[in-house]
């Protein structure tokens, strides 16, 4: 408010400043009108003043006249022909417009114009014309009395200028004196030609008017001013000094209400200039007040709201610009409902992690708790047991202790090989072990684990195993009896009486080395409503804080489970009813080992060829952005005559099936710029390739990854590593003849694919990569497997630069990453980079930066020894994958 009390304030003086600029102008304006005003007047009066001196100049031109005749009129003097003389005045008195001519002799009138001759001059007359000096000058003379018989004038007295010549005789003796007079009494044409643009009075001591340009009567208003009907004139008087101290005063005046209303014009459009900015800087400071200081003064009050606490605050909308381009301050404004709506997410965020924190706080405290109770049971069974045993009198008691000693114990150890494996697998210090196992012996060491507890609780323990489910698989077959152990025993412990737990054993999806296996233990127990399954996988939690006391456990079994399931790149999942029972199910993606592959070669082998001959000369494009997965398919297919363009993301499968056309495409999922799932979409809206195969190759083998590929228009699911039967299967059952009209010729011959003998030698000593998986993988072709690993080498040579670019991008593209490298480096048989892959993508997937920080580092270390393994077939510059050594930054 203190910033919006100071702008009002200079708006206040500036408002002020206009006004009193405006009253200066008015001020300066009219002092300017007026001294030009004056100005005006003085240059009329100065104009007038000099055409009344042209007139006397004029008035004298008379006088050489008479100086040309002075001979003939001293001789009509002499001769005292005066009559003469008079008839010579009239003429000259008519020519120059000349009132009056006198010819004065020895101090006597003896002649003149208009019969003067004939009578005397006044007295007063003549002793003033004789009491002054002759000059030849012209001056002005005030002549009273009867001057006006005499001149033809009325008037008793009145003005003219005169002047006079002597005449001379031959002697030079002045013989006479010829005085002329021109009457100015009357003369108002005469005045009018004087006035100009103004108007013109002659007076005689500034009262009596011997002639005007004026109309009417005028009377003095003031010394500078006179009146003359309705109109004002301001004068400017020039006094004229005449013969025998007459004062004349030649006034020029200019109508002054005529200045006055010119000036209150401009005065008015001056006040007016003045009142249209003064109204511009008033409706500025309202707009800007509305549109700027409104808006500030709002964001001010709810910034003083946010900082009370209140967080719920918004800038109006109802103040923002409706479908137009928001300006600063409803730019500020939509910014701060932005950023309250951030603050406000990150305070509840805070808040719920906050109250996280609070229910993580007081599980732990219980876990704690509950543990003292768990630990300190079975330990006090234990030393107990012992003691008694050490008290006993004959070996059978002291066998009956020590047996009830050894399950304490045994109790014992299951509660803190829970508690390492957690801190383990919180740690990122647990490892998956790829070894070869039967499952039917993991199977049977739970039951025989099982069975006395089952036995013990009155329930049923049975496995249901699936024919078509692999004998020989590899893989931590430790872990996996360590979550059967874990979903069995939680099984019977919850398990009425009588009831039974099954456990079933299903081949889920089979493609040659790779089988997916569905494991599921069912009871029929309590069951577990909704809102416990939520909190079921959490740490330290159980479905039931009850349990606890009643059945017992650490409450850490399932979130270990969860965890092992996930970490060998499967799922597990619940479906229970309160009352009826629960069935806990995962899925593993196992290798399927090499001795039982061998068994299924021969059936495999003619489902292939007939596949093959189906699909010889079809045109299949592959969709895949990894260089290594590209080529290599490209090359498994084309060797047998299949033809495949290949393009690196969706966008561009899409633009190419626009103008071409294929049997069948081959769709990678996770791609930049646009992935599988978009782009079949896509696909489908193309009119005519709504039933165009699209078989997905993914790494991603989950059921929920199956299920969103063909929830998005594709028609099958090929797992990565691509297995080349798996593969062609496929393909031929979804592009059949009977739909796609007869074979096509191949084009070209078929390529040959022996090996070299050094070149076979040279590939089975590649340390962390198996060879024979991998040569396996596409068909045997250990030019195109030299190949491809020596495209894995200069690819991902740097994949320290491009994950840490990618992870710093987003971490979908850092996943993205992790995905690319575990689909290629299956491929190609290099199994530890795989699992390194596999965890690291998890990670990932999790956004946990320390994990990712791990996880990245032992990937990289797989991939070094690769890369140096890779080395002994073409040396190649490996800086970029020796700096795998510097520290990670993360």
């Amino acid at each position: 408010m203190k910033l919006y009390r100071r702008i009002v304030v200079m708006a206040a003086i500036f408002i002020i400043i206009i006004f009193a600029s405006g009253l200066w102008s008015i001020h300066r304006l009219q002092l300017h009108e007026s001294q030009r005003f004056d100005q005006h007047l003085q240059g009329e009066a100065e104009m007038a003043y000099s055409m009344l001196q042209d007139d006397m100049l004029r008035f004298k031109a008379a006088t050489p006249n008479i100086k040309v005749d002075q001979s003939q009129l001293v001789e009509l003097i002499y001769n005292e022909n005066f009559d003469a003389l008079s008839y010579v005045f009239d003429d000259l008195a008519g020519f120059y417009e000349i009132d009056l001519i006198l010819l004065i002799s020895d101090g006597k009138l003896i002649a003149g114009s208009h019969n003067v001759s004939k009578r005397e001059l006044p007295a007063s007359l003549m002793t003033t014309m004789m009491a002054e000096p002759f000059s030849e000058q012209v001056q002005f003379m005030l002549l009273e009395n009867s001057i006006g018989e005499i001149a033809r004038f009325s008037d008793s007295s009145v003005v003219s200028y005169f002047t006079s010549v002597a005449l001379e005789d031959f002697t030079g003796e002045e013989a006479g004196r010829v005085i002329l007079f021109k009457v100015l009494n009357g003369r108002d044409k005469f005045a009018e030609h004087l006035s100009g643009n103004a108007e013109i009075i002659l007076t005689v001591e500034g009262e009596r008017s011997v002639f005007s340009s004026l109309r009417h009567p005028w009377e003095w208003k003031g010394e500078q001013a006179i009146i003359s009907g309705q109109k004002e004139y301001r004068v400017h008087q020039k006094d004229i000094e005449g013969v025998g101290g007459t004062k004349l005063s030649l006034l020029v005046g200019m109508d002054y209400r005529e200045y006055s209303q010119s000036t209150w014009r401009l005065i008015v459009s001056e006040l007016t200039t003045n009142l249209v900015i003064l109204f511009v800087a008033v409706f500025f400071f309202y707009f800007l007040k509305r549109r700027v200081f409104d808006g500030v003064n709002k964001q001010v009050e709810l910034l003083g709201q946010v900082a009370a606490g209140d967080l719920n605050v918004r800038y109006p909308r109802s103040q923002m610009n409706r479908g137009e381009t928001l300006d600063e301050i409803q730019q500020m404004g939509a910014d701060f409902n932005m950023m309250m709506d951030q603050l406000q997410e990150l305070y509840e965020q805070l808040n719920q992690a906050r109250q996280d924190a609070e229910v993580a706080t007081r599980i732990k405290s219980e876990f704690l708790a509950n543990m003292s109770h768990e630990i300190r049971t079975p330990m006090n069974g234990v030393v107990g047991m012992i003691n008694l045993a050490e008290q006993a009198d004959s070996d059978e008691q002291k066998k009956r202790y020590i047996c009830k000693a050894k399950l304490s114990a045994e109790k014992l150890l299951r509660i803190l090989n829970d508690i390492l494996d957690f801190s383990k697998i919180e740690s990122n210090k647990l490892d998956i072990e790829q070894t070869t196992f039967h499952l039917s012996e993991v199977l049977e060491s739970t039951r025989d684990l099982m069975q006395p507890d089952a036995d013990k609780n009155g329930v049923r323990l049975a496995i249901m195993f699936s024919e078509k489910v692999p004998q020989v698989l590899r893989g931590d077959s430790l872990r996996i009896g360590q979550i059967l152990d874990n979903l069995v025993s939680n099984a019977i412990k919850f398990s009425p009486q009588g009831g039974e737990v099954l456990i079933s054993v299903d081949l889920k999806k089979r493609q040659r080395a790779i089988a997916e296996l569905s494991i599921s233990v069912r009871d029929e127990g309590i069951g577990i409503s909704k809102t416990q399954q939520e909190k079921l996988f959490v740490p330290f939690n159980q479905a039931d804080s009850t349990t606890t006391r009643r059945f017992g456990g650490s409450g850490l079994g399932l979130v270990i489970c969860k965890r092992l399931v996930e970490m060998m790149a499967g799922e597990i999942t619940l479906e229970s009813r309160e009352g009826v029972g629960s069935n806990f199910t995962f899925t593993l993606p196992l290798e399927v080992s090499s001795d039982e592959v061998d068994v299924a070669d021969e059936a495999v082998d003619d489902s292939t060829n007939n596949a093959l001959t189906v699909l010889r000369g079809r045109t299949l494009l592959l969709v895949e952005d990894n260089e290594i997965n590209q080529e290599l398919i490209v090359a498994m297919l084309t060797m047998h005559g299949i033809l495949v363009e290949s393009v690196w993301n969706g966008a561009e499968a899409v633009s190419w099936l626009q103008e071409n056309q294929a049997d069948a495409v081959l769709m990678d999922c996770q791609m930049p710029v646009m992935d599988g799932y978009t782009a079949t979409r896509e696909i489908r809206e193309i009119e005519g390739l709504e039933d165009l195969p699209i078989i997905a190759l993914t790494a991603n083998v989950t059921q929920s990854d199956i299920d969103k590929a063909l929830a998005s228009g594709m028609d099958d699911h090929v797992a990565k590593p691509v297995i080349f039967d798996d593969l062609i299967s496929s393909i031929a059952k979804w592009v059949t003849p009977e739909l796609y009209g007869k074979e096509k010729a191949l084009e070209g011959p078929e390529t040959d694919i022996t090996p070299s003998t050094g070149e076979a030698q040279s590939l089975r000593a590649l340390k962390g990569i198996n060879i024979v998986k991998g040569l396996e993988l596409i068909g045997h072709d250990e030019t195109l497997y030299r190949k491809l690993l020596l495209l894995f080498r200069d690819k991902y040579c740097a994949f320290r630069e491009v994950f840490t670019q990618a992870l710093s991008d987003d971490i979908d593209s850092a996943r993205r990453e992790a995905h690319s490298l575990k689909g290629a480096a299956g491929n190609l048989g290099m199994e530890q980079i795989v699992n390194a892959a596999i965890q690291l993508e998890v990670a990932c997937q999790r956004d946990d930066q320390t994990m990712i920080a791990e996880r990245f580092e032992q990937t990289l270390t797989e991939i070094s020894i690769v890369l140096r393994s890779i080395e002994q077939l073409e040396p190649c510059d490996t800086e970029a994958m020796n700096s795998g050594e510097q520290e990670t930054k993360l």
